[in-house]
């Protein structure tokens, strides 16, 4: 099972509230992938204004709110507010056009909640290394005779080391739940001097309620904030890892709770506020489904990348989803995205024990169960040592007379096995006097056990090696005394297992893009999976974690080196050298590396794997970072990009490509997006010429490279191919660049459908409450309280409230769900041509813009968009949304679905 964090929804309004809490199905397709804060606004001011002249303005027109975040900054200027509304005008429409109407407006967003990737916690620590009783050891790596770390050597990281670059004078603030900075591998201090230097609380214990900020961004109860900053600046330490660039100054800013919650407000001032405290890169693990340039928190991103700082982000891990996962603010305009890849090693962090045989003390590790081995010295006994032939005793049925009372031993017993639990196990041996259980694992990735029945004094799980090495020695005949203390003052133990099939590949569960106006994402990967760091010392001191929230530290982190060693902070030109430099990977399905050693995707990996020694040995910088040939009805056949040999001798440039495997988007008879791995388009790839094979640059001059793109031929457009690979250039002065492409051939407008309408579960009328929420028949009557006013909309209880919903299998940049009268209904109100229909407008909440992927959902409450209240009668949805590269102005770019009439009743008052 995947642990992963859970994000809390963000409160809303009452009736969204209710019928989220009821709408739900069998279909997880259905489930909104981007909701908002309703009521909460995020305003830009035209130049230098006051929050609180324009709040007073709004109350004049009949808007009251109450200030969230001021964001009154040198590159964004502006704040936001809840509307605390108990007049009319409290429509998120008629707020919105009131709102920008403002002369002291130039924009207005709603506020949207943010959650934190959904990163696997593989293992975490016990103990708080401040109070261990021993130190901790590595015994893995001693056997190895090296201590350099892997993640390290697979991303060149190690020849930086040695060549003296450590990142130091390089600023690096990081965005997330803050840093536990009393941890002695960040520096165990916080203020100027120390490795966390800078920084500050922007949510306090009280997110969600009240803000409570303050100047102490520690973070004691989520731990995401801190394992990224161990991952970028750890003090070397005994467990055999330490930071890319632990000579950096981290700044830590606290922009998300205790479970992981924040909103786009916050971290929207949480960038500009590290810009403004002197960061030189920004790092943040951090995102909304999305892959829209415009959103405002990409926006930001993008002035602060334009301001000469770095900002780094990671890509997110809905790869299983397959290709088109973008997410927000990765998408961002000059932002580094970062994907994930496997490390060649698998750590395991446990709790160290030991046991002396013939008087030699050896340690070993396990994993506590519940209850926990306590501090317990004691004989081991293997059961299984008095089974008779080819018989075995593994303490899953009752155990046989010739097993002696076992109270005085720690007892060996394997963990189950098909139709056998732990607690079964525990039971049985409990029978025979056994109160001290120590399992070993059917594996070498034991997990956690579960409860065990309360009588145990104490309980443990070793691995399966570990396990087969005590036995062999109990059959020889030695006596084994094993010893516990608590896991709260045992120190950590490390093991190490090679990744044989994944390691140096793409991690699964990367999230692929392009961004849904077809530009490059992710940029390229850094190793994160499995990934060794610190942990808040209340939470265990330590964790492995696994996402491409790891991987993006790294990524900065190495951007931190890289700036060092090149004596430059500019973003554009480090993200370039990094991308150019990159390490291209074979194709890996999650079950092989591909066999012909064909190229895993650029919307997959970007560029491949970060090689920072390489980086620092270029010469060549490319002014773009990557091409989009764009669409078949885009298509952009000819792109330049210019050379610049920054090194001391001429160098010539050979010029080549080197293709990538063409993916489709969707199967056969389908237009929902394809899940991973989604299917090969064998064969196919672009044709790529250039003006000459080979170009000439002098020390210190540029020169202008053309290339001309011809699309796959021989692939089913209707299946949406998206191809990519690399421009190679590789130079006399020992250069090897490549830029990467990609391009989609087919039409994104004309061979893709919006709305799935054929999702008969998800695309359907459905009545608010219904558990499952089924498909209603037509015709079908929904009785409810009539919403006499606005006031009326913070009083509203769960009612049966008809319920509109659409998949949708691609993002759309705006979706609307009409309200069509029938038989006369609503006569007297007036209607307006949309697509054909006599509509009486968007119902309430339903007009929105920029969604990513997933579903469009609205519950009708009897209120128009406007907030008129509709009669009793007879009516349809027509749900409607913008196709891709659509123009909103031809009815013939909207993809639309009718769903079936209903009636409206009415509860007598």
């Amino acid at each position: 099972m995947r642990l992963r964090h859970i994000v809390p929804a963000l409160v809303g309004a009452a009736a969204a509230a209710a019928a989220a809490a009821n709408d739900v199905t069998t279909d997880d397709t259905t489930q909104d992938l981007d909701t908002v804060v309703p009521g909460s606004y995020i305003v830009e001011f035209e130049g230098s204004q006051s929050s609180t002249d324009l709040l007073s303005e709004l109350r004049d027109v009949d808007i009251h709110a109450e200030p969230r975040m001021d964001l009154s900054f040198k590159l964004f200027q502006g704040a936001s507010f809840t509307v605390t509304n108990t007049r009319e005008e409290t429509d998120d429409a008629v707020i919105t056009a009131k709102i920008a109407q403002n002369r002291r407006v130039k924009n207005v967003w709603p506020v949207r909640p943010i959650r934190v990737p959904d990163d696997r916690i593989v293992s975490v620590g016990h103990s708080n290394i401040n109070n261990l009783d021993a130190k901790p050891t590595l015994k893995a790596r001693e056997a190895e005779g090296n201590s350099t770390y892997g993640p390290h050597i697979m991303a060149q990281i190690d020849k930086l080391h040695e060549a003296g670059y450590t990142g130091k004078g390089i600023r690096i603030g990081i965005i997330d739940s803050g840093v536990d900075y009393t941890h002695p591998d960040l520096g165990g201090c916080f203020g100027p001097g120390c490795l966390v230097s800078y920084g500050y609380d922007l949510v306090g214990v009280k997110y969600g309620v009240d803000y409570e900020p303050d100047d102490d961004p520690i973070d004691t109860c989520f731990g995401h904030g801190t394992h990224v900053a161990g991952i970028i600046a750890a003090r070397p330490n005994v467990l055999g890892f330490s930071g890319v660039a632990p000579d950096v100054e981290l700044g830590a800013y606290r922009a998300m709770d205790c479970l992981g919650g924040s909103s786009n407000d916050v971290m929207i001032a949480a960038f500009n506020r590290a810009y403004e405290d002197g960061s030189d890169i920004i790092t943040a693990s951090i995102g909304l489904d999305g892959g829209w340039p415009a959103d405002p928190w990409s926006v930001a991103v993008q002035r602060i990348v334009e301001a000469g700082v770095s900002v780094i982000i990671a890509a997110g891990n809905s790869g299983e989803a397959g290709i088109f996962t973008p997410s927000n603010p990765a998408s961002a305009k000059g932002a580094g995205s970062i994907a994930s890849v496997n490390t060649h090693e698998t750590p395991l962090l446990m709790v160290a024990g030991s046991y002396e045989v013939d008087g030699a003390e050896d340690e070993f590790g396990w994993i506590a169960g519940v209850p926990a081995m306590g501090n317990v010295s004691s004989p081991l006994y293997w059961i299984g040592q008095e089974a008779a032939g080819n018989s075995t005793i593994d303490a899953c049925s009752t155990l046989p007379d010739n097993i002696p009372n076992l109270s005085e031993f720690v007892v060996l017993v394997s963990n189950g096995g098909e139709g056998c639990e732990a607690y079964t196990q525990a039971l049985n041996i409990l029978n025979k006097g056994g109160d001290k259980i120590l399992f070993y694992h059917s594996n070498n990735q034991p997990e956690f056990l579960g409860f065990l029945p309360p009588d145990l004094v104490g309980s443990g799980l070793i691995t399966l090696d570990q396990g087969k090495a005590f036995i062999e020695q109990i059959q020889n005949g030695k006596n084994i005394t094993v010893t516990f203390k608590s896991p709260e003052v045992s120190p950590p133990h490390l093991e190490l297992a090679e990744n044989a099939v994944a390691g140096g590949l793409a991690s699964f569960w990367t999230s692929w893009g392009p961004n849904w106006d077809l530009s490059i994402n992710p940029s390229f990967g850094a190793p994160g999976s499995q990934i060794l760091s610190t942990f808040p010392v209340a939470l265990g001191s330590y964790a492995v974690q696994e996402g491409t929230s790891m991987a993006c530290p790294f990524a900065a982190a190495t951007v931190a080196l890289l700036a060092q060693a090149k004596g430059t902070r500019d973003p554009h030109t480090l993200a370039s050298i990094l991308t150019s430099t990159a390490q291209q990977l074979p194709w890996f399905n999650n079950q092989n590396a591909d066999a012909e050693g064909r190229l895993a995707p650029v919307p997959q990996v970007g560029s491949g794997l970060l090689q920072a020694w390489d980086a620092f040995l270029a010469k060549g910088v490319l002014s773009v970072r990557g091409i989009s040939f764009n669409d078949s009805d885009n298509h952009l056949p000819e792109a330049s990009f210019t050379l610049k040999n920054t090194g001391k001798t001429d160098a010539t440039y050979e010029l080549g490509h080197s293709p990538a495997l063409t993916f489709y988007s969707f199967n056969e008879g389908s237009k929902a997006l394809a899940r991973f791995p989604n299917a090969i388009a064998d064969g196919a790839a672009a044709k790529l010429a250039f003006e000459q094979t080979s170009v000439h640059v002098p020390a210190g001059e540029s020169v202008i490279i053309r290339v001309n793109c011809e699309q796959p031929a021989d692939v089913e457009a209707g299946l949406v191919p998206v191809y990519s690979g690399y421009i190679t250039l590789n130079g006399t002065n020992g250069d090897s660049l490549v830029l990467p492409y990609q391009g989609v051939a087919a039409s994104l407008l004309k061979d893709t459908e919006t709305i799935d309408a054929d999702n008969l579960l998800g695309t359907s009328l459905a009545r608010n409450g219904d558990r499952p929420a089924y498909p209603v028949s037509a015709d079908t009557v929904f009785t409810f309280t009539k919403v006499e006013n606005a006031t009326d909309l913070g009083n509203l209880g769960n009612e049966p409230w008809p319920v509109a919903r659409a998949v949708t299998n691609v993002a759309t940049a705006w979706a609307r769900i009409d309200l069509i009268p029938l038989n006369d209904t609503a006569a007297d109100l007036p209607t307006q041509k949309w697509l054909g229909y006599d509509s009486l407008g968007p119902i309430y909440t339903s007009d929105v813009r920029l969604q990513p992927r997933g579903s469009l959902r609205a519950v009708f409450l009897g209120l128009l968009d406007d907030l008129t209240v509709v009669p009793e009668g007879y009516y349809k949805f027509v749900v409607s949304a913008l196709k891709l590269f659509g123009d909103a102005t031809k009815d013939e770019d909207w993809d639309r679905v009718e769903l079936v009439p209903f009636y409206v009743k009415y509860k007598q008052q």
